[in-house]
This record gives C-alpha cells, structure tokens and sequence, in this order.
C-alpha cells in the first residue's frame, strides 16, 4: 500500500529553532561577533539546506516517479517562497531539473505546473518547455 500521506516539511523545526536561539547561541560562543549583527533583521537561510533537501528527497523517491515528482514539485514551490532573486531561483531550478528525472509524463505535468506558478508569482524563471 502506497502512502499517501504529504510530504514532510522537515527543515521547518529546525529553522524555527535556529531563529528562536540563534542570536543567544552567537551571544554565547561569538560573544564579539554577535555585538555587529542588526538583530532587527529577519534571518535568511542559505540555499545550501535547500539543495541537500532535495539530495535527500531524491535519494527518498528513487524508484516512485510519483513521489519523485510530489519532492520536486515541493522543492519548486518552496524556491519562490524564500524570497531568493530571480537569478538564484534560476540556478537553483537547474539543480533540481538535473538531479529529479522525472517519467516524460510526469515531467510534462510538471512543466505545466511550474509555468501556473510562474504567472501566479509573475516571475518568469524557466525556459519555455513544449508541453
């Protein structure tokens, strides 16, 4: 019986763990350093956790096309919601096209979803795919 429950959203705890302690964990062990950070600011995460979310969601989804396709789709929704510049959506949308090979069905019905979401964000981040 296949799962059909969604995805995980892992990096969630962590990040929000890491904003609620982070600026006492500086305080504590770059007690120097942390006296230079605008603690106004609201922290942004580096695209590396992103990247190795998507390693281990492939690794996950090997040989279920349809929970490859579930972990890329996430992955693409997730790329317009951190609020990256265009040319990082751009480089980062490479990595999950070459690491998540999807079925030429399935990849179709990505593409299809993928410019949905380009018009509903009005960011035009892909090149344009026969579909």
């Amino acid at each position: 019986m296949r799962n059909t429950a969604p995805p995980a959203r892992y990096d969630l705890p962590w990040k929000a763990a890491l904003t609620h302690a982070f600026q006492e964990f500086m305080a504590f062990f770059f007690s120097d350093l942390c006296v230079e950070i605008d603690w106004s600011k609201q922290p942004r995460f580096n695209p590396f956790a992103w990247v190795t979310l998507a390693h281990l969601r492939t690794q996950r989804a090997r040989r279920d096309p349809d929970q490859l396709y579930a972990a890329k789709w996430q992955l693409t929704k997730l790329l317009f919601q951190h609020g990256w510049s265009k040319a990082r959506i751009i480089e980062l949308f490479k990595v999950i096209n070459w690491m998540m090979v999807l079925p030429p069905l399935l990849q179709r019905r990505y593409w299809r979803a993928v410019v949905k979401l380009e018009k509903e964000s009005k960011m035009e981040c892909c090149p344009r795919r026969n579909h």
